[in-house]
């Protein structure tokens, strides 16, 4: 015989309004095998105050949910506005059922703008630029959309989905900085939408768009070249390159400026982190002529520098 205690009710439901979407949670007792959720819908003119006998006898089972404590009802949108009630109830592994929760009330507000489309993330040096289109109506057919900004939304491997801007961005593009060449990042974008008490109430999702950016930018060309001759050496000296990501600097060498620079000698074969160079394989007498470039982590080369000479004594 199965145990006579019953499964404790959920103190209450809540829910909100994304599109055309009600989406309800529930804190989830233990012991429970699966939460049946019930509907109620009723004309928003009607007197408010259902009892739960009513709601027994006139609410419509909806969904029964397995190992999860929400769910999403997706609505249709009548000509006339509603209120909607919902309860679940939980049952047992032995097809006890609780109570029905207390009611969650909700009037949907039709004109939700729909989710606008995503077009591209156009990927630069220094940001990812997320571009959309607006979209053309609302949730119920209705026309202008209710827009009034967007939320950005950005996904990584490992990592909660996370909302890129803190107010609703009212273009049709939103740039994102904060991001690493080589990792993987998904982004969707929400209308933003007014209802009558000028609460922001979001859209569906958007499609969703994946990028893995590539760092194919190189770094901007050294500056400040000098060079200094000295017994046995002539160095070089350069200033630091802008950008994050350079890991270090080639130096390349001819006798004869006129050779063309894919043909001159480079000095050192791996990066040189500081920006200062010593040639010491250097013959008293000769003239020797120099350019600097710099290069990224991802190996990306920069414009030779301009050339510099000198002459050890």
């Amino acid at each position: 015989m199965p145990p006579s205690s019953r499964v404790s009710p959920p103190v209450k439901v809540a829910g909100f309004q994304r599109g055309s979407n009600l989406i309800l949670s529930w804190q989830l007792p233990p012991g429970t095998s699966r939460t049946d959720v019930y509907r109620f819908v009723e004309s928003s003119t009607a007197s408010p105050g259902v009892t739960k006998e009513d709601f027994s006898a006139r609410s419509i089972l909806i969904a029964s949910v397995l190992g999860d404590a929400s769910y999403s009802d997706r609505l249709e949108f009548a000509d006339q506005p509603v209120r909607v009630y919902y309860a679940v109830r939980f049952v047992n592994e032995f097809g006890q059922k609780s109570d029905f929760s207390e009611f969650l009330v909700i009037q949907p507000v039709p004109n939700v703008s729909l989710p606008p489309s995503l077009l591209s993330v156009d990927v630069s040096q220094d940001k990812l630029t997320v571009k959309w289109k607006e979209p053309n109506e609302n949730v119920d057919g209705s026309s202008p959309p209710n827009v009034r900004g967007y939320n950005v939304y950005r996904v990584e491997k490992g990592s909660e989905l996370k909302k890129l801007n803190s107010s609703p961005v009212s273009s049709d593009s939103f740039d994102d900085f904060f991001f690493e060449f080589g990792v993987s990042y998904k982004y969707f974008v929400r209308s933003v939408s007014l209802d009558k008490d000028g609460n922001f109430i979001e859209s569906d999702d958007s499609n969703i768009f994946e990028v893995v950016p590539k760092d194919v930018f190189p770094p901007s060309r050294p500056e400040g070249l000098s060079v200094a001759a000295s017994p046995g050496a002539i160095s070089i000296f350069f200033a630091a390159s802008p950008e994050k990501d350079v890991v270090g600097y080639f130096v390349f060498r001819s006798e004869d400026p006129n050779l063309p620079l894919l043909q001159w000698q480079k000095l050192n074969v791996e990066p040189s982190e500081i920006t200062a160079f010593s040639d010491r394989n250097v013959q008293s007498g000769k003239t020797y002529y120099y350019f600097v470039r710099a290069v990224d982590k991802f190996g990306n080369l920069s414009e030779p520098s301009e050339v510099v000479a000198e002459t050890l004594p």
